[in-house]
């Protein structure tokens, strides 16, 4: 049985594109990211096949056809027992992915659509407070059309996003786990605590297992040829995150996912209201 997903969000793409852009800057010739397909490797899975958001292919000297060494997962609004599912059954049903990544973000608090009509069918307007018709909401929306969201807090760009006089982004927790081939067991074992690299307000007590990279340059403690097993001399160093990139991406990412929320519930009053945007 083939794995169906859910359509991505803008947040979790522009987070995939950040990480392909950490491997494809630094693995070897002979490499390629290839999306949302079934991992290349064992033809036997094909009953039960993991699609994870990339993996990394790579052909060995002499090799018919690569397989996958590496997989990424990001979860975004995704439970966690079934993200990490994923990403160990990526190494343990297969016999060439060496290493594989867990991104995970979380919003606090979850979203609601703020414009869900009443039983009447009327809706709350941001700014008055009272309770419109389609029509006049309509009109208040495309008279800011050519706005779009900002910081709650104009000095954190982590702050809740609002647009429209409303919140569409809360703020973000974005944590990575390193999951890795055991050599004697060759089951999938986390490497490291969860790193904590994305949520500028939130506060990590002695208590919490995360290791902190909001502010700091913490490594993964990986070589390429951990991910490549091979001899090669030029294989044997860090594989690097910058941390700093990987924000910037959520940062876009989140202002991605408030415009593609506000315009999702703009068309549906546009449609109830026999006007498609």
């Amino acid at each position: 049985m083939t794995t169906v997903r859910n359509a991505p969000t803008p947040l979790h793409q522009w987070v995939v594109s950040g990480v392909t852009n950490l491997l494809t800057s630094q693995m070897p010739a002979g490499t390629r990211v290839l999306y949302g397909s079934p991992i290349q490797d064992l033809p036997f899975l094909k009953e039960d096949q993991r699609i994870p958001d990339l993996q990394l292919l790579y052909q060995e000297h002499g090799a018919l056809e690569p397989k996958a060494v590496l997989s990424v997962e990001t979860g975004f609004l995704q439970q966690y027992e079934s993200l990490q599912h994923a990403v160990r059954r990526a190494i343990d049903t297969t016999q060439n992915v060496n290493v594989s990544l867990m991104i995970r973000l979380k919003e606090k608090p979850a979203f609601r659509d703020p414009f869900s009509p009443t039983s009447s069918g009327l809706y709350q307007h941001p700014i008055t407070k009272e309770y419109v018709d389609t029509a006049t909401m309509l009109t208040y929306f495309e008279s800011l059309s050519h706005t779009e969201p900002l910081p709650k807090n104009p000095n954190d760009l982590e702050s809740p996003l609002f647009f429209l006089g409303t919140r569409w982004v809360g703020r973000v927790e974005g944590t990575l786990e390193v999951w890795v081939r055991d050599k004697v067991t060759q089951k999938a074992v986390r490497k490291l605590d969860p790193i904590l690299f994305y949520g500028s307000k939130l506060r990590v007590d002695k208590d919490t297992p995360y290791i902190d990279a909001r502010n700091e340059d913490v490594q993964l403690g990986l070589n390429l040829s951990d991910i490549i097993i091979s001899a090669n001399d030029d294989l044997k160093k860090p594989f690097v995150v910058n941390w700093v990139e990987l924000r910037e991406c959520i940062n876009e990412g989140r202002m991605a996912l408030a415009m593609s929320r506000c315009w999702t519930a703009m068309n549906h009053i546009a449609e109830l209201n026999g006007k498609k945007k």
